[in-house]
C-alpha cells in the first residue's frame, strides 16, 4: 500500500472532501482516526472513522448526497416520529398523503368553526358532523356542496360506528 500524504481531498460528482489523520496518545497507547470534512448547509460537518477507507467511503457519500441535492433531511423527534407513522399508517389504505389530509382537515374545521369529527354511515345515506355535545345529520349532497366533495367521489370520512340496540 502506497504512503497517503494528509490532508486527502475527495471529490465527486463536482463536490469536495477533505480527510484529515489525527493521532491522539491515551495511556501510552497511539490512536489514530481519520475525519471527513465538509460544509453541508452552511454549517462544517464532521464524520469520524477509525479507518482511512471508512473514511473515505463516508467522504465519497457525502459527495454524491450532496450533489444530488439530498442534504435536506427532517429529524423528527421519537414522539413526532411516531405522530407521524401513525398518521402515514391511517391513510395508506384510502390513498391520500399526510400534507393533503391535514389540508382538508383544517378547512372542514374552519368551515365547522372549531373542534368536529365528521362521520359517513356505511350506506352513504347520512354524514354526520359531531362536535361536543352536538350530533348533526346532513344530508350527502349538503355535506357535499359544504366541504366541497364532488357527487359520488368518497369523502374520505370514518365509517360510522356500529350502534348498539337501545
Amino acid at each position: 500500500m502506497k504512503t497517503v500524504r494528509f490532508p486527502v481531498t475527495v471529490s465527486e460528482e463536482g463536490v469536495s472532501v477533505t480527510i484529515r489523520k489525527f493521532s491522539r496518545i491515551k495511556h501510552g497507547k497511539t490512536y489514530t482516526s481519520f475525519s471527513a470534512e465538509y460544509f453541508l448547509l452552511g454549517k462544517r460537518k464532521q464524520e469520524w472513522r477509525s479507518k482511512f477507507e471508512d473514511a473515505k467511503t463516508a467522504a465519497l457519500e457525502a459527495c454524491r448526497t450532496i450533489s444530488r441535492g439530498q442534504q435536506v433531511c427532517l429529524q423528527l423527534a421519537n414522539g413526532d416520529r411516531l405522530e407521524y407513522l401513525r398518521a402515514n399508517e391511517a391513510l395508506n389504505p384510502i390513498g391520500v398523503k399526510l400534507d393533503v389530509a391535514a389540508h382538508e382537515y383544517a378547512g372542514a374545521m374552519t368551515l365547522l368553526g372549531g373542534r368536529a369529527t365528521i362521520v359517513a354511515d356505511e350506506s352513504g345515506n347520512s354524514v354526520y358532523v359531531i362536535r361536543t355535545n352536538y350530533l348533526r345529520r346532513v344530508k350527502p349532497a349538503v355535506a357535499a356542496e359544504r366541504f366541497a366533495i364532488a357527487p359520488g367521489q368518497p369523502a374520505n370520512v370514518l365509517p360510522m360506528p356500529e350502534q348498539k340496540a337501545a
